[in-house]
């Protein structure tokens, strides 16, 4: 592929190698990435962060569709994936709200949407119910605080996902710095 023709993007899958499910080796994945005719495939831990180039008139949506339809026929699963510019993934690692208040990064998340949610969804949000826990919504991305960790938190990838009608992976600011790094090399 011609570089000048082509735009680094970031595929997240969300709900691989969680818990004993939904196992994939990242090898499996380079793979079945290069397959769909992806090049300079990278990833990135266990969890399903891919970094790989394609057309730059690629539509993320669709990029997204066509990777969940591969991992389903090749690999029988059914995971959900985002996918972004690796540009935009630069501007939203130094955008969390919270990052620089005293908070360790990998308790600062980045909830990824694969459509905007709408003003009046998000404002039904009662954040008082999820107290300490916190987030603010910027577009296509929600930027969650979990100063005492997310683990027993009430906020979770369900919640925003049932109210707000999307669909949504979360990686922690930590992994999406490292992502950064990695896309830009």
């Amino acid at each position: 592929m011609i570089a000048s023709m082509s735009t680094r993007w970031v595929a997240l899958l969300r709900g691989i190698n969680v818990g004993g499910a939904n196992k994939l080796s990242m090898a499996d994945l380079r793979a079945t990435l290069a397959m769909l005719g992806f090049d300079d495939v990278v990833t990135y831990i266990q969890s399903g962060n891919a970094i790989f180039d394609a057309g730059a008139d690629a539509d993320e949506n669709a990029l997204g569709a066509s990777i969940a339809g591969a991992l389903d026929t090749e690999h029988g699963l059914a995971v959900p994936v985002v996918v972004r510019p690796a540009d935009d993934l630069a501007r939203i690692a130094r955008s969390h709200p919270d990052a620089g208040r005293g908070i360790d990064p990998k308790l600062l998340h980045v909830l990824f949407l694969d459509s905007m949610p709408t003003t009046g969804a998000t404002a039904a949000l009662d954040p008082a119910r999820f107290e300490p826990d916190g987030w603010t919504v910027d577009g296509r991305e929600i930027y969650v605080r979990y100063p005492d960790g997310s683990g027993r938190s009430k906020l979770t990838i369900e919640v925003f996902e049932r109210s707000l009608d999307v669909t949504a992976t979360a990686r922690n600011l930590n992994t999406v710095r490292k992502l950064v790094d990695l896309a830009d090399r």
